[in-house]
Parts: structure tokens; C-alpha cells; sequence
């Protein structure tokens, strides 16, 4: 696999990268902390406060159901409307002015409700408000990763462990056979259960029982660690990062994963920690 490398000298804002995401005709969008950047293939074209986004410092760019984009900011997130431009206006909601914003990964539930991880608390967007609502729901701890879980709770990574959490109930811990590694990744799998990526490795994790007890197999990938992210591309190709490491991935029937390719520094990637695919 070619690996073509792409920093500040070919026109990057920044060489760490916050996210990665795909845009139509082929165009990636990067994350900065000096702006969101768009590379067509060809060129790359930095976006920032002049063109109508909030901020530089962009953690999140991802497509919001219904079409268009949620962009998290370290002022706040914003939602460009479907058919948008960047440069057109990117309105801040209105966010909660009792703490300062620590903006992080954004999810839109099944259940239809959006929710965003922001540094050691859980926030409630309200879309149709425009604005976004604590829940007073403080793990304690960062907060990582969240995911749909069973029967319409949510799965919350954290930097010791992960939580099942239900509106109207106190968090759950679940770490079991975890311990308190890192949670960096939730994948859902087609049979109802997760892949969860951390510090640890790749455990696996069912639910069982009216009372849903957790089922944790542990070392999926057999001594690799530092799981963070877990990534299904368009084309089906499942992607993990694993430390300085880039594998692919098949799933098993039995929901195991398969390791189908590995990537390192000996294929063209750089000597350091990769954060997202």
C-alpha cells in the first residue's frame, strides 16, 4: 500500500490531526487546532474564522443525519445546514455559560437524540433549540467514546473504564475482565455486540439476561494495544489503529476479529502514535 505523507510543508495547518472525514467526489476534511482543512485530492485549502466557522480549533467534523455537518469547536459546536458552504455562517448554539466548553466527539443516537462528550461531562443537544443542555452527569473522569448500547441506554468510554448509562439512572460501570484500561473506541457489531478498543488491547463485549450482564473476551487481537479508534470505510474495509500500527480487519462469525493486514513504519508510516482512520 502506498503511503504518501502529508505535513506542514505540503500545506497542513497543523502535523497532529484531530479527525478524518470523507466528503463527496472523493475530498477528505482534517481537523486542526488551526483550522479545518479540505484536501481534494490535489490541494489542500485551509478554513477557518474568516469563513464563517466559529474557531480555529476544530475537534470534530462529521455528517449530521438529515444531511449537512456538525463542526465542534473550542467555542462550541455549530451544524451546517444541507447544502451549505464553508463560508457561508456556521451560528454558534448556545451553550451552557456555567463552565468553559471542552468540546469532543458528537453522536446522534438511533433513539433520534444527539449528544456530545465534553471533557468529563455528557451534554444534550437539542437541535430543534439550538442549544446545548447539561445533564449534571459527571463520570468523574474524561470522557472518550460513546456509543448506542442495549435497549436504548448509551456506552461511555472513559480513561479508567467504561459506563452504561439509561436518562433517568446513574451511570453503570461495566469494566469487569476490563480492569480500568482506556476506552478510546465502541464498535457496534451486527449481532448486537461491541468491539471496544483500549489502552489494554480489543476486548469483546455481549449483553445476556434480562439484566443485561456484561460478557467481556478479552485480547482479541492477541498482545496488541493501545486500541483508539475503530474505523468501517464506505468501501467495507474495517480499519483499527493500534499504537504506531495501522491494521485491517475482517469479522468472524463468532464476532472475532480477523487480521488480514498490518501497517507500519516499515511500509511508509512515520515512527509515531497513530490517533485516527
Amino acid at each position: 500500500m502506498p503511503v504518501h505523507m502529508m505535513t506542514t510543508a505540503q500545506g497542513l495547518p497543523r502535523n497532529s490531526i484531530a479527525c478524518l472525514t470523507p466528503g463527496p467526489n472523493g475530498t477528505m476534511w482534517m481537523c486542526s487546532s488551526e483550522g479545518l482543512a479540505r484536501f481534494d485530492g490535489y490541494n489542500l485549502r485551509i478554513f477557518g474564522p474568516e469563513h464563517g466557522l466559529p474557531s480555529r480549533v476544530i475537534f470534530d467534523f462529521t455528517p449530521a443525519r438529515g444531511g449537512g455537518y456538525w463542526v465542534v469547536t473550542d467555542k462550541g459546536i455549530c451544524r451546517l445546514k444541507p447544502g451549505s458552504r464553508i463560508g457561508e455562517p456556521c451560528p454558534l448554539f448556545t451553550n451552557t455559560p456555567r463552565h468553559a466548553f471542552l468540546g469532543g466527539e458528537i453522536h446522534e443516537s438511533a433513539s433520534g437524540a444527539t449528544w456530545l462528550l465534553s471533557g468529563k461531562e455528557l451534554l444534550r443537544v437539542d437541535v430543534a433549540g439550538r442549544r446545548i443542555e447539561p445533564l449534571g452527569l459527571q463520570m468523574g473522569e474524561e470522557l472518550l467514546s460513546v456509543a448506542d448500547g442495549p435497549a436504548g441506554s448509551l456506552l461511555i468510554g472513559c480513561v479508567t473504564g467504561i459506563y452504561q448509562w439509561r436518562a433517568g439512572q446513574k451511570p453503570r460501570r461495566l469494566n469487569g475482565k476490563l480492569g480500568e484500561f482506556g476506552v478510546g473506541a465502541i464498535f457496534p457489531l451486527a449481532s448486537g455486540g461491541f468491539w471496544v478498543g483500549t489502552s489494554g488491547g480489543l476486548y469483546g463485549l455481549r449483553f445476556e439476561g434480562t439484566s443485561n450482564q456484561p460478557i467481556w473476551t478479552p485480547d482479541l487481537l492477541k498482545g496488541r494495544r493501545d486500541i483508539t479508534n475503530i474505523y468501517r470505510a464506505p468501501s467495507g474495509r474495517l480499519w483499527a489503529v493500534s499504537d504506531k500500527t495501522l491494521l485491517q480487519l475482517a469479522i468472524d462469525p463468532d464476532d472475532t476479529p480477523r487480521l488480514i493486514a498490518e501497517f507500519g513504519r516499515g511500509d511508509g508510516l512515520p515512527d509515531a502514535r497513530v490517533d485516527t482512520v
